[in-house]
């Protein structure tokens, strides 16, 4: 057990006259690492929680403040097994996608390798596969990779090979400068995760399919859409793509991506009525080119859900709405 000194600034309360900011330095217990012998991790606690937490080692003047390189180290170690896995996962694809039906294999692509002659085969994700097959906006698949990252970032954390404190008895706290050391990445992203989860779930279901349930399935487990969906018919397809897209939007609002939805308006017995809806695309047509689709957001001002392939459509399903709340209002 080693004793490390931290630096507390304390600032003085607004409008308070004649008040001036103090430093204060506090003692506290530093604890050696398993993972890192030569660095010692203090944790400063305030009302029963870790407030912030500070790594360091012995230097020729005394302890020496390292958090930002054990950042980096944590970081960087979290990335090589992320790295490794992927790599098994290629293998295992290339494997499978061999023998297994076309509609059950993940995509994998050759590129080549700074060695010349030489090509490998990388293994796309499942929200990647479906991007590259054109069923996905940017901002979609952007909320999606900005999901699954995060969810690399928790899991990451929670392997006791990479840092005994995660996931023990000490818990990760949030730090009062910012957040500089893996744990507080790990909390940040966990925090992400769960909202996006409590933004789907807020979402509700599309005709019947749920909103998380599809997110979690591609984003979280890496299943294919036929898999996520249940089965092949073309109206299961159409219901499950709409749920991940309109889960994958929620996602965007969670990590604050631009919107991209269109505002226009729908005359029901002379008055026009607001209609918010997205452009969605929905794969290649006969001629290679993108397929749009039409999902409305809200009408009226109320959540209101519809997809159509044209525009005439949507415009005519919002009128058969418009007429339904007439008639039980």
């Amino acid at each position: 057990m080693k004793h490390a000194v931290q630096t507390v600034r304390v600032l003085p309360v607004p409008d308070a006259p004649a008040m001036l900011s103090v430093t204060l330095t506090v003692a506290v217990s530093a604890t050696r690492r398993a993972d890192l012998p030569d660095v010692f991790t203090a944790e400063l606690e305030q009302g029963g929680r870790v407030v912030t937490r500070r790594h360091f080692r012995e230097g020729s003047e005394g302890p020496e403040d390292v958090t930002d390189l054990v950042a980096e180290i944590l970081l960087e170690r979290a990335r090589r097994r992320v790295d490794g896995e992927r790599g098994r996962q290629a293998e295992q694809v290339a494997r499978v996608g061999a023998v297994s039906p076309e509609r059950h294999r993940r995509d994998v692509v050759v590129e080549g390798t700074m060695r010349a002659g030489q090509s490998r085969a990388r293994a796309l994700t499942a929200l990647a596969t479906l991007n590259g097959r054109g069923l996905l906006t940017m901002r979609q698949f952007e909320a999606g990779d900005r999901l699954g990252q995060d969810a690399k970032v928790v899991a990451g954390a929670r392997d006791a090979s990479d840092d005994e404190d995660v996931g023990g008895g000490g818990g990760s706290g949030l730090t009062v400068d910012g957040g500089r050391s893996w744990e507080d990445f790990a909390v940040a992203a966990a925090m992400r995760m769960d909202a996006a989860r409590r933004a789907c779930q807020d979402a509700g279901a599309f005709d019947g399919a749920s909103v998380w349930g599809m997110v979690e399935a591609v984003v979280l487990r890496e299943a294919t859409l036929t898999q996520a969906a249940g089965g092949t018919a073309r109206s299961v397809q159409r219901r499950a793509k709409a749920a991940l897209r309109v889960g994958l939007e929620a996602v965007g609002d969670v990590y604050g991506l631009r919107p991209d939805v269109t505002t226009t308006q729908v005359l029901a017995d002379g008055m026009p009525v607001p209609l918010v809806f997205c452009e969605d695309r929905d794969g290649l047509d006969r001629n290679e080119a993108l397929r749009a689709q039409f999902r409305a957001v809200s009408l009226g001002g109320r959540r209101w859900r519809a997809v159509a392939d044209t525009m005439s459509e949507l415009y005519a399903a919002a009128r058969v709405e418009l007429r339904s709340r007439a008639n039980t209002a």
